[in-house]
């Protein structure tokens, strides 16, 4: 507990509450100094470690509260290609079975949740350890009381956070109380109601990011590419919007992962190792055939890029090997682009790989060349956006877009923007008026 006569570290929240320090008189009396805290710029107030209010936390409880985020583990670096190295020598002899079950839990058991959702439930986590410790109620953060888990959602809402950040922060909560054995005192159904009154006091429209246009793709399919970004960037909004892929599913396409003549001469199907809903990596082939016009045809435009980047299937390539993992030996498809404009980054150096900004300039960049007034409102999601969109204008049944995007439920219709808004004028043209 923090004691009267603590010193206060004034950082005014809206309600006018102090944020207290945590030099406590008992720290003070044995000699040592405490850390201060320190704060992130987050509207709500959130120290930058539970380190320095560690000292403050119940023993029995200090390990559950302050453990940070879990790493990248040696099994999710080696990336699906079996049993890392140092982790296979420990497990050649008969191993006992406590050895065993530290190996799991370390290595293997954290990869239920992927990397990214590990480090933001820790920062969710840290807010709320935060907040109980500016309101002195560290001991009730675990197991999480009814009381101060409200008290959190009125902060929040005070502070003005969306129903989707509020909805994170609360599953955060609950997987921290969960993963270390202790029972929340409250029902998933409270919290669905929770949830469900945040939201409908709180919801927001959906902003959501135009779709580039059928016409807008041929456009930019009928650019000049002489430059070798031009030509990059053409190609991966070309690629990105047949295909119905994602920026990071983009990002992440090797080499080896464009099977050319795989249906026949003229065909292409694009290997989608990982993505977003299939992290057991079952994968994906979306198709990309012929077009009628050569300037259109991007299996032509691929060639190209691979013909002017010297990139080829290499003789090592592992693919046939680890069919689920990144090949080291082919290396990526798309990359970054040295300032001279000529030559790309090569494989190995910090700025070869590109990333999901990468892939938004090329469409912004790609857009603002044939003239599009608001080119800075697309982004890399425009491109899945534009595939469903025009997929859907064109009269594709929605059962083929399991295929080609990888939908297997109605989330595909979040997708559809409104530069087909001609399909709604459908409604009132079956009524013959």
């Amino acid at each position: 507990m923090i004691t009267d006569d603590a010193p206060r570290l004034h950082i005014r929240r809206s309600t006018g509450q102090d944020v207290p320090k945590t030099t406590t008189g008992r720290a003070r009396a044995q000699g040592r100094t405490p850390p201060e805290p320190e704060w992130t710029k987050a509207r709500l107030p959130t120290l930058k470690s539970l380190d320095t209010i560690a000292h403050l936390i119940p023993a029995d409880l200090r390990e559950a509260m302050t453990e940070p985020a879990v790493k990248e583990t040696l099994m999710e670096q080696a990336d699906c290609r079996g049993i890392p190295e140092e982790l296979n020598t420990s497990i050649r002899g008969v191993a006992p079975i406590t050895e065993g079950a530290r190996m799991f839990a370390t290595h293997v058991e954290p990869a239920h949740q992927a990397v990214q959702t590990r480090r933001s439930y820790n920062d969710y986590w840290r807010s709320f350890v935060s907040y109980a410790y500016v309101n002195d109620a560290l001991a009730a953060a675990l197991p999480t009381r009814v009381d101060i888990m409200q008290g959190y959602l009125w902060e929040l809402l005070q502070h003005q956070y969306s129903a989707t950040t509020v909805r994170s922060h609360v599953y955060a909560i609950i997987d921290r109380n969960e993963r270390f054995g202790h029972a929340v005192q409250f029902s998933r159904k409270q919290v669905r109601q929770w949830l469900k009154a945040y939201e409908c006091l709180r919801g927001m429209p959906t902003k959501e990011q135009p779709a580039v246009s059928r016409t807008q793709l041929k456009r930019i399919l009928g650019l000049s590419r002489r430059r070798l970004r031009h030509l990059r960037d053409t190609l991966i909004v070309a690629l990105g919007s047949l295909c119905a892929l994602r920026p990071q599913e983009i990002a992440a396409l090797d080499v080896c992962d464009m099977l050319l003549d795989h249906d026949g001469p003229g065909t292409l199907a694009v290997r989608v190792k990982k993505r977003k809903n299939d992290r057991q990596r079952h994968g994906l082939w979306p198709r990309v055939g012929t077009a009628k016009k050569v300037k259109y045809d991007v299996i032509n435009l691929l060639k190209q890029w691979l013909d002017r980047t010297d990139r080829t299937r290499h003789a090592d390539c592992s693919k046939a090997r680890h069919p689920r993992s990144a090949c080291l030996a082919c290396g990526l498809l798309f990359s970054r682009i040295e300032p001279c404009g000529r030559r790309v980054y090569p494989a190995g150096h910090k700025w070869h790989s590109i990333t999901r900004n990468t892939i938004s300039d090329a469409v912004q960049d790609s857009l603002d060349r044939i003239g599009v007034p608001d080119a800075s409102s697309y982004s890399g999601k425009s491109l899945r956006a534009a595939g469903l969109t025009t997929a859907l204008a064109g009269g594709v049944p929605s059962e083929l877009y399991e295929l080609q995007s990888g939908h297997r439920s109605e989330q595909w219709k979040k997708y559809i923007r409104g530069s087909n808004v001609e399909l709604l004028y459908s409604f009132q043209d079956s009524f013959g008026l």
